[in-house]
């Protein structure tokens, strides 16, 4: 009961904060949201030097960024402690980017090894983490330690800091004598205002425009953990935080904070301006930690030579498809190699018998799958083949199979001559439930398998594994074991994931391979294989294809090709989307270059089936 007694008190104490921060006409934080005044942490600096290029072009944005600039040039221009020290590479400019929002350019060539851009620990280290928990702690502990279970609660303790960052830059936004209030309120407003940030807070309109891919139920998920978050962390407390502003500041942090090994999780004003690069990113971040251990300067390097007008960019994640981009960040890229798209493979007709085979020929069919698939290093589509292992016997490449209860030492061949009459099926009942692989499930009389896969952008390759002469051995497991790992996180391309069907499909009466033993999944098998495989891979490209249109049309609910069922569109609903997909703004870019990019693999797909 004491500690109940605690935390309501911890929250009084913080709605008692909040309030005396919001006092005044129309409240401080909604005011620097939409770009108002912002009192002495813009206006009362005056520039201690003369601006460079950097700080006049920041200035030109106009807006919020005209005291950004101001303040900036007052903070960050040079270092005194440092005998005058330049913080700004001469070449460095801010413009905006279509598609991209503002962004930082070479206004003059940059050459690798360069220092871009200085920034003191005194400018970001009230706008980080460390000093957003220490000072939570110090004045409303309890507070902090109903935010901990909570989060704890939730599954997911990383919200503890997300969500202590995001509540102290809504006081710093509600703070006259916030000394970071001209770089917060450069920050994207709510949604409905201008600059619409990320999915999380753009309108049900612009969100159902990403309807028939992945990212749509993700967002929504995103969403309603958010709002869970909100009534956890404040129950009972009316008038405390609006939701919309809780999700608006903790999206702020999770799109513009940053983070690494050599960096400390804090916001970076003025260098958050630089864009996404990926594995083209042409500087990194860096900070050094001091004797105290507290974190010293962050600076930005240049890693390559950057011609004059070209972009300089950071990587938000090397790996980063669009969909994390889209969700996190509020863009995505156009031919981004790093895009997936999941996919389900629905195994039916021809290709389901086939996949039954095991049913009638005994487990060396599946031995002998699991044999090829290691042999040539290919991913497994279905959790059967997760089960602990039969025994090493039924994984001999010969493909024998004692204990059938036949002479332990007769060797039964799994691949066979298919003009040869094939032998009787084995005997035994076996319930249907039981005879079902763990992924499988049934549909109707006939039965339906449906497998999940993520398939890669065109333009990804796929690691080569090492092919392995005797598939019983640890590098043959070890190569099934990685790939299946890859392509399962990365994504499988369009070849390799036929290749994987193929194997997946082989019933133990299929042609040998060019070398008299297994055959080679990498090319077509027999003429039934071949036409089982690209029935199952163009019918989940189809199907796909047909969702994604379909959900941005008005008409019956539709199937979103992996698993969601989704409400139906009235024409206007759909007309809504469809004007705002041709608005030019920067979220329809956004959305438009995610779509692109799903449909470039689901036609790759199609191109091999």
């Amino acid at each position: 009961m004491e500690t109940r007694k605690g935390t309501m008190r911890a929250h009084r104490a913080f709605i008692a904060t909040l309030a005396a921060a919001r006092a005044g006409p129309g409240g401080g934080i909604q005011r620097r949201l939409h770009g108002g005044p912002i009192g002495a942490a813009g206006g009362g600096f005056t520039a201690v030097h003369e601006p460079t290029e950097f700080f006049e072009s920041i200035h030109a944005l106009g807006g919020e960024h005209e005291l950004f600039a101001k303040w900036l040039n007052a903070h960050v221009s040079v270092d005194e402690s440092r005998h005058n020290r330049r913080n700004v590479h001469r070449a460095v400019v801010a413009r905006r980017i279509p598609g991209m929002g503002v962004g930082l350019t070479a206004y003059t060539p940059v050459r690798a090894g360069e220092t871009v851009l200085r920034l003191p620990r005194a400018v970001y280290a009230p706008l980080s983490a460390d000093d957003a928990m220490a000072n939570a702690t110090a004045k409303v502990p309890q507070f902090v330690d109903h935010v901990v279970k909570v989060s704890n609660a939730m599954g997911a303790p990383e919200l503890a800091t997300h969500a202590t960052l995001a509540l102290h830059i809504l006081f710093e936004l509600g703070d006259p004598g916030s000394r970071s209030g001209a770089y917060l309120a450069t920050l994207p407003g709510l949604a409905g205002n201008a600059s619409p940030s990320v999915p999380a807070l753009w309108t049900p309109t612009q969100i159902a425009s990403l309807r028939g891919t992945p990212t749509h139920a993700r967002v929504l998920r995103r969403s309603a953990f958010v709002s869970q978050a909100h009534a956890a962390l404040f129950p009972g407390t009316d008038g405390s935080i609006p939701p919309e502003k809780f999700a608006w500041a903790l999206a702020s942090v999770l799109s513009r904070a940053s983070s690494g090994d050599k960096m400390p999780y804090t916001f970076l004003p003025g260098v958050d301006l630089l864009n996404h690069g990926g594995v083209h990113a042409n500087c990194e971040l860096t900070a050094v930690k001091n004797g105290d251990g507290t974190w010293g300067d962050v600076e930005v390097i240049c890693t390559k030579d950057v011609p004059a007008g070209n972009q300089l960019t950071i990587s938000y994640g090397d790996e980063s498809d669009n969909c994390r981009l889209l969700r996190l960040y509020g863009f995505a890229n156009r031919g981004n190699v790093n895009d997936r798209r999941e996919i389900e493979l629905r195994i039916t007709g021809d290709a389901l018998e086939a996949w039954r085979a095991s049913r009638q020929w005994g487990p060396g069919i599946d031995a002998a799958r699991r044999a090829v698939l290691r042999r040539h290093g290919l991913p497994r589509l279905t959790s059967e083949f997760e089960h602990a292992d039969v025994p090493d016997e039924l994984d001999t490449v010969d493909g024998s199979n004692p204990g059938d209860g036949s002479n332990s030492n007769e060797k039964r061949a799994v691949f066979r001559d298919p003009t040869l009459p094939r032998g009787p099926p084995e005997e035994g009942p076996q319930e249907e439930a039981a005879a079902l692989p763990r992924g499988e499930t049934s549909s109707g009389s006939n039965g339906e398998v449906r497998w999940r896969c993520v398939v890669s952008h065109p333009s990804k390759r796929f690691p080569e594994m090492r092919r392995a002469a005797d598939s019983s051995t640890s590098t043959a497991h070890a190569a099934s074991d990685a790939s299946t790992v890859l392509a399962n996180t990365f994504g499988i391309p369009s070849d390799v994931l036929l290749a994987s069907i193929r194997t997946h499909l082989m019933t133990g009466f299929e042609p040998p391979g060019p070398d008299g033993g297994e055959p080679d999944p990498r090319f077509p098998i027999s003429e039934r294989n071949e036409a089982a495989a690209r029935a199952v891979l163009g019918e989940a490209a189809e199907r796909a294809l047909r969702g994604m249109n379909a959900a941005l049309r008005p008409g019956d609910g539709v199937d979103d090709a992996i698993g969601f069922e989704l409400d139906p569109l009235d024409a206007e609903q759909a007309g809504s989307v469809q004007n705002g997909l041709k608005s030019g703004e920067d979220w329809a870019a956004a959305v438009i270059n995610l779509r692109r990019g799903q449909e470039d693999i689901l036609m790759e797909l199609l191109r091999h089936s």
